[in-house]
This record gives C-alpha cells, sequence and structure tokens, in this order.
C-alpha cells in the first residue's frame, strides 16, 4: 500500500510538472518548390565540390533508404556563369553581408541561390562546418524552413538555426527532416 501511495505521489508530482516544460514544436516549410533540383556549383577547388557532391549524396541516400523514389539531384561544375543547365547555384564566398550568417539561400518560383562564406570573423571555417552549413542550406533549397524544437542547440535536425562554428561538430539529416522533404515532395522529385 505504501507503494501505491507513493507511485501515485510521484505522478501527481511528475505530470503537471511536464506538461509545463512542454515545448511547442514547429517546422515551417517554404511556398517554393523546385519539382527536379538541379545543382550548380562553379568552383574549381576540389575539396569545395566533394563537399557539395556529399551534401547532395548525404539527402539523396537519407531520403532513398526511407521513401524509394526518385530523389536524384543532379550536379554539375560549370567553368563559368552558365546557369542554364541548373536551377540552384551554389556559390562559396570568402564572407557574407551579415557577419553571423554561416549560409544564406535565396529562393524564388524558377531557382535558388546557395551561398557559403569560407571565413567567419575572419577564420576560415572546418571542413565539417562547411558541410554541415551546405547540407543545412540544401534543405532550404529543396522547400523545407527552420526547425524549431524549443530546446537551444537541438541536434534533431540538420534544419535547426543554431549552429556553432569551430566546435566540428557532425550534424545529420534526422527523421524529421526526411519525414519533412517526403511531406512536400510525397512522389519524390519529377
Amino acid at each position: 500500500m505504501k507503494l501505491e501511495y507513493t507511485l501515485l505521489l510521484l505522478l501527481m508530482v511528475i505530470i503537471p510538472t511536464a506538461s509545463l516544460t512542454a515545448t511547442a514544436v514547429s517546422y515551417d516549410t517554404v511556398s517554393i518548390r523546385l519539382d527536379n533540383p538541379q545543382f550548380c556549383t562553379y568552383n574549381d577547388d576540389v575539396r569545395l565540390q566533394t563537399l557539395t557532391f556529399l551534401a547532395l549524396h548525404q539527402w539523396e541516400k537519407e531520403l532513398t533508404l526511407e521513401h524509394p523514389v526518385n530523389w536524384n539531384t543532379g550536379l554539375i561544375s560549370v567553368d563559368s556563369i552558365d546557369w542554364n543547365r541548373c536551377n540552384v547555384v551554389i556559390q562559396f564566398v570568402d564572407n557574407v553581408e551579415n557577419p553571423l550568417d554561416l549560409g544564406k539561400t535565396d529562393l524564388n518560383s524558377q531557382d535558388a541561390l546557395i551561398t557559403i562564406p569560407l571565413y567567419f570573423e575572419g577564420k576560415r571555417l572546418p571542413t565539417q562546418d562547411l558541410l554541415n552549413s551546405l547540407t543545412h542550406e540544401v534543405g532550404h533549397s529543396m522547400g523545407l524552413g527552420h526547425y524549431d524544437s524549443g530546446i537551444p542547440n537541438d541536434k534533431d535536425s540538420i534544419m535547426s538555426p543554431q549552429f556553432e562554428p569551430f566546435k566540428s561538430i557532425i550534424l545529420e539529416i534526422g527523421m524529421i527532416d526526411i519525414m519533412k522533404m517526403i511531406e512536400t515532395y510525397p512522389e519524390g522529385f519529377q
């Protein structure tokens, strides 16, 4: 009897406390949807081309494992500004306008421009940080907004807006990202 009474008291304390600390989860999408994303980069740095390939391949692999339809994204390396062959352009720059941005995606109804800075506060970003930023911005170019669980530095989603540079933390595409992408593109890319 004493054990049942203790459990009942614990439940009376824990349940109300848990409901008071619950956080709101939000995951936005953007209104623009590119049905067949073709990515271009014009950087001749092999390391940056490889990172671009890895970010795209990571999305394709995770999506295909969960929902086997067409998730193929084309990656074209162009020598000049010949963007007629793609609708998502990835550019690497030394710095961006807002020094707090670790990446930026500009979208319109036809195409997207992803800008990834190579430096943050005057220091060259490590390779893992560039890959994290690039994978995050590719998610934006395919229609995903930011995921907000209400938990600071939540690592459940590559689309979480918090990201600390120079920690070389490996951020991965989470199941929540995959489900949101499948919701956005139920038949995959056309």
